[in-house]
């Protein structure tokens, strides 16, 4: 039985999530909440979360709301999550943004241990993505708890995506140089067998694929990456005769229910597939479209209205389409291996105005 603990501070909130979290998850999961009612010391309020987190088993999930100013005294936001790292237990937080973080704060998430649920979403919405978070962590529990000799990172990560033929080398470029990998043991080579190293590795496998490989375009792109990298309008990619074409290269390993994507180089085989004799180079993606569908395919444009004659990119302020005249990188704000980001011009512009750069 895998636990999803629930931080909620108010019964009607919590009981609109628990409805909607019973529908979503099979018998796997039960869903419990931490009983915030009680008056708890402040010197104890992290053992009574400690307690809370362990129990009988260890949480495959801790769910935290953003306020919970109506828990008694010895019990905060910033505790649980404390706790909750200390223990290598993967944390999604929902109901409201942090009013004092700015854009390139946001950005940043993907070198945080947590997961956020940006806004304010109903329950049935924060329910459906905690319920695609928790089902993604236990698979890669399983996968690791499937290996005979101790989960190695990289194999591991690899079996968990099943990446296909040139996804594997790019998918290494996330992972390298990553502090997390400081805190494992010398002889983390060798494989680790005991649960709290298991744990450790799966939150941290867990927030790599969550908050990098899947947010920032770079071997598995997103709906609008890929719309941008074929060329193609985003109407068009949600076309049911477009969607069928790309099927093969659908991305389907840990949540992919909230995050859909597809993996670049299956996107470059089907492209490569509708190339004919007389062609020099590799078509377009919008082309390769045309030639499989028989049909016109509404091609893409960048921001500026450009049209993309080339596979365009993905800026990582405002999530659209741009191409590579209006756009520039920015590898400091984004993870290795992520090269389908950019930023747009302007936005750039205005931004190292904002920071005086």
């Amino acid at each position: 039985m895998s636990r999803v603990c629930v931080f909620e501070d108010r019964d009607k909130n919590y009981d609109a999530l628990y409805e909607s979290l019973r529908k979503l998850l099979d018998e796997e999961f039960k869903v419990e909440r931490y009983d915030g009612s009680r008056e708890v010391p402040a010197v104890t309020g992290d053992e009574a979360v400690r307690e809370f987190l362990l129990d009988y088993a260890p949480a495959i999930l801790a769910v935290i709301d953003w306020d919970l100013s109506e828990f008694k005294q010895g019990v905060r936001r910033a505790a649980i999550r404390a706790v909750a790292e200390e223990l290598s237990v993967p944390i999604i937080m929902y109901q409201g943004d942090d009013p004092h973080e700015n854009a390139t704060a946001r950005l940043r998430r993907w070198q945080e241990r947590r997961i956020v649920i940006p806004g304010k979403s109903p329950p049935e919405a924060v329910a459906e993505k905690c319920a695609d978070v928790a089902r993604g962590f236990l698979r890669i529990h399983l996968a690791l708890d499937a290996t005979t000799d101790g989960p190695r990172l990289l194999e591991t990560l690899r079996s968990v995506l099943e990446p296909p033929s040139g996804a594997p080398l790019h998918l290494e470029q996330f992972a390298v140089g990553n502090q997390e990998l400081l805190r494992l043991p010398a002889d983390r080579e060798r494989g680790l067998r005991d649960p709290e190293s298991i744990r450790f590795i799966a939150t941290w496998m867990g927030y790599l694929i969550h908050n990098r490989i899947l947010q920032f375009p770079g071997p598995v792109l997103g709906n609008v990456a890929a719309a941008a990298y074929l060329a193609v309008s985003l109407d068009e990619l949600r076309t049911e005769d477009v969607a069928a074409v790309l099927e093969p290269a659908r991305y389907r390993g840990p949540f992919s229910g909230s995050l859909p994507g597809w993996w670049r180089s299956k996107l470059d085989v089907i492209i490569t597939d509708a190339m004919e004799d007389e062609d020099a180079t590799i078509p377009l993606g919008l082309e390769a479209l045309k030639r499989r569908l028989k049909r016109d395919v509404v091609g893409g444009t960048c921001r500026e209205g450009h049209v993309l004659d080339e596979p365009g990119y993905v800026c990582i302020l405002t999530d659209s389409a741009v191409c590579h005249e209006h756009s520039a990188p920015e590898d400091a704000w984004i993870p290795q291996g992520a090269d389908r980001c950019r930023i747009h011009a302007e936005e750039l512009e205005l931004l190292q105005a904002w920071l005086g750069l």
